[in-house]
């Protein structure tokens, strides 16, 4: 499949997610991401993208999988165009987030 294909049809199953579930564009491709890329039922992908509010540290995909004895945490954005260039500020955000965690300050 070539590339503009592609990212028409992630484009679109980010659109149904977004209408079905009230998500913004970052989550609902977050929620396509967790169930195409990492095999997620509808479920458990529903909930490692429902952590949001004022103390999310920007995140909008926390998942432990204890099978694999990890934490994965991410912030997604989607564009239609399939270009996107994060900035200095997206990252340090993400790793002051891993800090915070790491810190125990989770409440």
């Amino acid at each position: 499949m070539a590339a503009p294909e592609f990212t028409k049809e992630i484009g679109e199953s980010v659109k149904q997610h977004e209408a079905a579930y009230s998500l913004t564009t970052g989550k609902a491709f977050m929620l396509w991401y967790a169930m195409v890329g990492l095999g997620l039922d509808e479920d458990a992908a529903l909930e490692a993208v429902s952590y949001d509010g004022g103390n999310d540290k920007g995140l909008d995909f926390f998942y432990v999988d204890d099978e694999h004895e990890r934490i994965l945490l991410a912030q997604g954005k989607f564009h239609a165009r399939g270009v996107y260039k994060g900035n200095e500020g997206e990252f340090l955000k993400l790793i002051h987030t891993v800090d915070w965690l790491r810190n125990g300050q989770v409440r």
